[in-house]
């Protein structure tokens, strides 16, 4: 299954709440074969980069400095991913 999972980025290397529990969640089910793209909320930049999630590499959305959620980046990542399902753990002020 392809997972797309808005939410803090969860690069090893962040801290934040939803950060250390999305990486905790996605290394289990990498651990099961589940594959997962990420937007990252709250990121620097707007960019497309890899980042370590546990011992994996996975592909992560930025949405930039300032910038969240909003239904037209979750549809434009969802047309170029086409995931399985598409999972958000957002403070509900994040959500345009």
């Amino acid at each position: 299954m392809k997972i797309l999972w808005v939410s803090d980025c969860p690069d090893n290397k962040v801290n934040t709440g939803y950060a250390t529990a999305t990486r905790l969640i996605a290394t289990e089910l990498m651990a099961r074969g589940h594959m997962f793209v990420f937007g990252s909320q709250g990121s620097q930049e707007a960019d497309i980069r890899d980042i370590h999630v546990g011992d994996k590499v996975c592909k992560s959305y930025g949405f930039g400095q300032g910038k969240f959620l909003s239904a037209q980046a979750i549809g434009e990542i969802d047309a170029m991913e086409n995931p399985d399902i598409i999972v958000t753990m957002a403070d509900w002020q994040m959500v345009e």
